[in-house]
Order: structure tokens, then sequence, then C-alpha cells
């Protein structure tokens, strides 16, 4: 710690001291018969040698930008394969500005020439410092996923495992934030609510690998959604629909989405409002084998989603209060419910030879109500200084309804039966506030800070009846605050091509829980600093390096500290664990940049207390307890790869390749049996673009992952295929997507658990194959005024709720 702010006050003369090397940036207006031109390629080329500085794409009013270029004289290049190409000759010297090209008119191509080309896209994946981004709004395959979980569970390297973790290369914890502001929920929840955002909005999906201390301190990778931005003036809409159906499970199980996205906007006011409704009917199956050393307990589980159903409203206004003051309000509502239908078939199995039956049928009707408020102030001070004032509020209502019916066979003679009610009902409320300042101390050199407060309060309560009559063991109602204060110092600067970025975090969280049901009481404090520090160098003039560090935490979900038990089936809980503690991540990455696109990074990585759901067994009454524990310390070494590759004019591919090895040691009470758990995984993702004639694009991707551990938990081989084409008409203003996710019907999540005196193997799948088309078409006016997307705060809480 010392030795940090002794090097942060140490290098911030020197950004003062030393002469910097003056950049610029070239802007411009790219439009053909008074229409803009989306998607044209800018490249910057050098006057001398026309080697490749820089690039660019417009966006969909015809606009870019290219930033950080040195004093020189260039090309400007614009092509499109629909229009000719223009070269400008730009000039730039120490004595002159950046340069806005304003206007640049483009011509319409030739008839021959449309015939065997198609619209140039953006590339797919694209890698720029400490993350790598998707380009959601050019990928067929992407746009066609059924919702943006299943989009967010194919990016390189990002699993969603069985119980609902969202996962980078199986072991660091990702939190999801949608454009830069924090989504509060977690696993389940968190799902639930990614599953109503309509992917025919999103532009782009950042994975963040070494967020900055301006970030929560809450996990170590950071998936940022970026929506389509709402820039336009005047009036200006979307309307998407998207239907289909999966195939090849004895029955169809449809799925549909449509959404209309408004705004109407002048010179200091902007408003704009989005809705989308989304219906799906899915299944999913798992079946387990249990060893134990005098029995065998099989369980076969079929889930039918009968239908899940989800509203999304957002709205916001935007106001230029004064010329360097504004304003932004925005609201949104998600509501969901759904009807699962679930049977259980179960045998128990022991050396006598007798066995016990059981069938189980339930069916559960979980809903979830959630309104959001956001508010942001933006004071720019003057040209260096700028003041943001933020605040939110969120309330979520969740309940579940489940009713369970089971029939109990005893060696083929005797049957019992009984019937069960387990309702549950969770409300969390969030207020939080930040103040965030920032000093640009010259062009090179910035200097952030920031504080926060946020207070939690959770009600939860669990009603459990066996036959009518309530079972006081597993009734429940726990009560939750936790008040949270952080503070953030961060700064930025250039010496000599040396890039130093330089943060310190700090932050204090006070919980208290109790239950009234059981007389249960726990205080916790939990402070600490979160250093992170990164240096930039370029070692050649066609290679970057970088090097990174970061120290982070994973606190528990709110509703895991709760001790409640939640039924499944006769032999299955669910069970909160008030003794769980936080995790703490240490983690190192090196990058080395090759001609700005091919990228090579090796990191290291230990979390200490690491906790996830744990799986206990009763092995005299074979009972299972599925319970969130601390399972002990990770290791992780990972080598990575990330290559765009271009055989012909064509033909784009996109490749990340990664080799990992993981190591959990078991901590010292030994509750779980696996002792240590370790495996080296293999990795990749290829996702490969092909122009065709006729406008007509086609897309083919593709994930596997080789056997891995978590805790006690070993996977098999994950891998999937999904394909899609694009066709685009009236001007491209209308886009049809046709394709099919998992289309070989491989998606699978197999594997084993080693426990005490028993293990495991399980099988888990779902209806991954699905066909599916999706119809944009988009309607806007002339015009053109920035507006703000909603600037939420505090990660930690909204991610943490459950």
């Amino acid at each position: 710690m010392r030795l940090l702010l002794t090097l942060l006050l140490i290098l911030s003369p020197f950004a003062f001291l030393y002469a910097q090397e003056k950049t610029f940036f070239v802007k411009g207006h790219v439009f053909s018969q008074q229409l803009p031109v989306e998607l044209a390629n800018v490249s910057l080329l050098s006057n001398r040698d026309s080697s490749f500085i820089g690039g660019a794409v417009s966006d969909s009013l015809g606009y870019f930008k290219i930033n950080k270029i040195a004093a020189g004289r260039y090309l400007l290049k614009i092509s499109h394969l629909s229009y000719e190409k223009r070269i400008i000759a730009i000039d730039l010297t120490k004595d002159n500005d950046s340069v806005d090209l304003g206007p640049i008119l483009i011509n319409a191509s030739g008839t021959a020439l449309k015939e065997v080309t198609t619209t140039a896209s953006k590339a797919l994946f694209t890698k720029e410092k400490g993350k790598l981004i998707f380009n959601v709004e050019n990928s067929i395959v992407g746009a066609l996923r059924t919702d943006v979980v299943e989009m967010i569970s194919n990016l390189p390297g990002v699993w969603i495992d069985r119980q609902s973790n969202i996962l980078l290369n199986g072991q660091e914890k990702v939190r999801v934030t949608i454009n830069d502001r924090p989504t509060y929920l977690s696993r389940g929840d968190l799902l639930q609510m990614l599953k109503a955002i309509p992917v025919s909005n999103i532009k782009v999906l950042e994975i963040i690998t070494n967020p900055s201390a301006k970030n929560d301190a809450e996990g170590s990778v950071v998936i940022n959604i970026r929506t389509k931005e709402k820039v336009d003036a005047g009036f200006t809409g979307v309307l998407n629909t998207g239907f289909g159906s999966s195939i090849g499970y004895g029955r169809f199980y449809p799925r549909a989405n449509s959404g209309l996205d408004l705004s109407l906007g002048k010179k200091n006011i902007s408003v704009f409002l989005n809705y989308n409704y989304g219906y799906k009917k899915s299944l999913g199956e798992i079946s387990e084998t249990l060893f134990f050393e005098d029995a065998t307990l099989n369980q076969s589980i079929r889930f039918e989603s009968l239908p899940e159903q989800t509203h999304t409203l957002t709205s916001g206004i935007n106001l230029k209060v004064a010329k360097n003051q504004s304003a932004a309000f925005f609201y949104t509502k998600n509501y969901s419910r759904n009807k699962i239908d679930q049977s259980n078939y179960i045998r128990l199995s022991n050396l006598s030879a007798t066995s016990t039956d059981v069938i189980s049928f339930a069916d559960e009707i979980p809903k979830t109500n959630q309104d959001a408020l956001n508010f942001s102030y933006d004071y720019n001070i003057d040209s260096l200084n700028n003041l943001r004032l933020s605040a939110d509020h969120i309330h979520l209502i969740k309940d579940q309804l489940g009713n369970y019916e089971n029939s109990y066979l005893t060696a083929g003679t005797s049957r019992i039966e009984e019937n069960i009610t387990n309702n549950s009902s969770t409300g969390i409320s969030v207020w939080a506030g930040q103040v965030d300042y920032s000093l640009s101390v010259n062009k090179q050199s910035k200097f952030e800070a920031g504080m926060k407060f946020s207070n939690v309060k959770t009600e939860n309560i669990v009603d459990f009846r066996g036959i009518g009559l309530i079972d006081s063991t597993r009734q429940n109602a726990f009560a939750y605050t936790e008040n949270l204060a952080a503070g953030y110092l961060n700064y930025k600067t250039e010496i000599k091509k040396l890039g130093i970025s330089a943060g310190i975090r700090y932050e204090n969280s006070k919980m208290s829980g109790s239950s009234s049901t059981n007389l249960f009481r726990f205080e916790r404090d939990f402070s600490g600093f979160f250093p992170s520090f990164s240096l930039d160098h370029p070692l050649t003039k066609t290679i970057d390096l970088n090097f990174a560090y970061s120290r982070r935490i994973a606190r528990p979900n709110y509703v895991d500290i709760n001790p409640f038990i939640y039924y499944v089936n006769p032999y299955v809980v669910l069970e909160g664990n008030p003794n769980l503690v936080p995790s703490y991540t240490n983690k190192f990455e090196l990058t080395a940049q090759l001609q700005k696109k091919y990228t090579v990074s090796l990191t290291y990585l230990h979390t200490k207390d690491v906790f996830t759901t744990a799986q206990f067994q009763d092995i005299v009454q074979k009972t299972q307890r599925l319970m969130p524990a601390n399972v002990g310390d990770l290791s992780s070494i990972e080598l990575n790869l990330g290559v765009p590759f271009t055989p012909v004019s064509w033909w784009e591919s996109y490749f990340n390749i990664g080799v990992v090895y993981q190591k959990y040691i078991e901590n010292e009470l030994m509750l779980l049996g696996y002792t240590q758990n370790s495996k080296t995984s293999f990795q990749l993702f290829s996702q490969h673009a092909f122009t065709l004639p006729k406008a007509i694009s086609l897309e083919i991707d593709n994930t596997l992952i080789s056997p891995s551990v978590q805790g006690q938990f070993t996977f098999a081989t994950i891998y999937s295929f999904s394909a899609g084409f694009k066709k685009s008409f009236l001007k491209n203003k209308l886009d049809l997507k046709i394709g099919v996710n998992d289309f070989l019907k491989t998606l699978r999540y197999d594997g084993s658990l080693q426990g005490v005196r028993w293990r495991s193997e399980y099988k888990n799948a779902g209806d991954s194959r699905q066909l599916k088309a999706t119809l944009r078409y988009n309607f806007y006016s002339k015009g053109k005024i920035a507006t703000k997307k909603a600037k939420w705060i505090s990660d930690d809480e909204k991610k943490r709720m459950k």
C-alpha cells in the first residue's frame, strides 16, 4: 500500500515536467444521395508508404471518428462495397488542430459490382486495452440468439454453470453492467432480467478483464452490455419482431419476442421509450446417479416452462439545463411470470436389492416485479473539471409458489401419498448515491476521485406446509440490512509513450441479519483496500505491451446468507448459509498486441475462500443439500490468443484460443471431500462471416471447452455449433435474419462430483437446438442530437440480489 501511494506521488509531477507528444483526431460524416452511409470502412494510411495507421466504421447516421493520431501527412480512405471509394489527403502538424471533415459525399457503385458484393461490416470482434468487444449488431448468429443470456454464454471463454453463475474460463466470477451501470441482480434473477432485454437493441458486448478503481470492487471480470445509442433528433424509431421454436425434442417449444423503440429529440431536450415483450416455452432435463457405500440413488428430473413471459419498459428524458450543465432521468420496469411443470422419477436401491420408488410432480409459479429509478446531473465546471452526481433507487419483489405431489412405492407393494406447498417471497430495496469528480491535468493526464454510499434492505419469507400443516423447522422469516461506504482515487498519465494508470479503492460494508422464527442473529463488518495498476508501452511500431494488476472482492448474495430451507423434492433441498464470508482475488495479467489486431495474454490469479454452490449428502438418509459454501482456494494460470483472420475478401474469421490450468484446494474443514481438484482445459471459440452475392451474408460460429473443474465439480466437454444468414431489403431499412442455434444438438452440461463417502454423475441438457427468424425495420427522420444513457451506480448491490 505504501509503495503504491509513493509511486503515485512520484509519478504525478512527471506528468507536468515531461514533454508530451501532441495527438489529434479526425472525424466526419459519410453520406450518399442525402442519406447517411452506415458501416463505411474508414482507413487512415501513411502518405509515405500507405501502411495502415488506424480506422473506424461509420455509425447508423454515417458519423465516424479516429482518435490518437500523431502529427504527419496521411491519406483517409473511405470504402463501402455498395459505393465508390474516396481518398482524402490530410496534413496534421503540431501547430494546427484536429480535423473535422464534415459531410463527405460518396457515390453509389455500378450495377456489376453490386451483383458480386454485399454490405461491408465492422469486425465481429475487436480488442482494446483490457477489453474484448463483440459487435453484436454486425453479427447474424448473435442477433438470432433467443435472449441476452444465450448471447453471453456464447462469448469466448464465458459460460453459465448449473447454479446460474456466469463465469469466465470456469473460475472468475463475472459482474454484468448495462451501459456501464450496475444490474444489481445475481444468478437466477440476473439471468431472468437479462432475458427481458431485446437482443435487437444490443450494440456491443464488452468483456473487461481489468476494471479500474472507479468500478465497484465486486467481481474480477465485467461484461458490459452496450445498447444502441439514441442520438437522433426529430422522431426516430425501430420496430422488431422474432419467432422460432426448438427442433427435435418430441414437441415444439415456441418462442417469440417483439419490441418498439421510439425517441423524440430537440436541441435541449430528448425523450425515449422502449417496450419489449418476450414469450418462451422451454425444456430442461437433469439426470443424476449417486453412489454410496451401501446404496445407489437415481434421479431423473424434467422441467417444462409453459410459458415464460417477460415485459420490459424503459423510458428517459435528457435535459440541457445550461450551457455546461445537463440532467437525465430514467425509469425501468421489468415484470416476468413463469409456470414450470416439474416431474421427478427417483429410485433408491440398497445392497439387499430393496428399492424405493418416488414419483414427484410439481408446479412452480415464479413472478418478478422490479422498478428502478436513476437520476444523474453533470456539471462541466470548465474545460478541465467535471462533476457528476448520481442517485439510484431499486425495488424488487419476487414471489414463488410451489405445489408438490409425491407418491412412494416401497418394494413394489405399499404406496404413500403426500402433498406439500412451499411458497417464498423476497423483497429488496436499494438506495444509492455517488459523486464523481474528474480533472484533466493536461491532454495526457487525468485525475479521478469519488465517493459512494448505499443502503440495502431485504425481507425474505418461506412458508412450508406438509399435508396442509405448517412445518416449523422449515418455516422462516429473515430480514437483512447492509450499508456500504466507498471512496476511490484514480490517476492516468502518459510519460514518453509509457501509459500509466494507478488507482486505489476503499470499501466498508456493515451487515446485520435476523430471523423472527428461530431467533438467529448475526452482525458483520468488512473493510478493505482494493488497488489497481496498469502499464502500457509500445515495444515497437507494431507491438504493444500491457501489464495489469488488481485486487477484487466477491461478497455473498443477499439471500444466500439467509438460513432458509427450500424444498425441491423428497431427496433434495436448497439451503442458505449465514457463515459465508467474502472471497478475495489477486490478479496479474500481461498482454501483447501485434498490429493492433492479434493479442496474446498470460493471466495468473489466486482467490481465497471461493464460494459457490456445494453439494452435501446425508449418507444415512440419502438426502441432498445444495448450499452456497466457501469451498476453498483457487489458483489459475491462463494463456489466451485472439486471432482475427481474413483468408479472402469475402471471408472474415475470429479465433479465441485459451489454455487454462485451475487448481482448487479445499479449506481446513474438509466438509466436501474433494481435497484437491485440478485440471488443464482447452477452450476454442471461432466465428466466421461470409459475404455472398445479392446482399446476402452468412455466419457460422462454434464453442468448445474441454473438461474443466470448479470446486468439487468436474465438468465434461462442452461444445456447440450455430449458423445463420441475413438479407436486407428496402435500402437496408428492413433486415431479415434466419438461423439455427446448436444445430448438431450437442450442447450439454455433464460431469461428476466427489464427496465424503459418496460420488455423483450427472447430465444436464435443454432444448438448445432452435430455429429462429427476426425482422427489424428502421425508420427515422433527419438530424442528430447526442443524448445520454442511464448511468447507474452501485455495481455491488444490484448484482447481489437473488
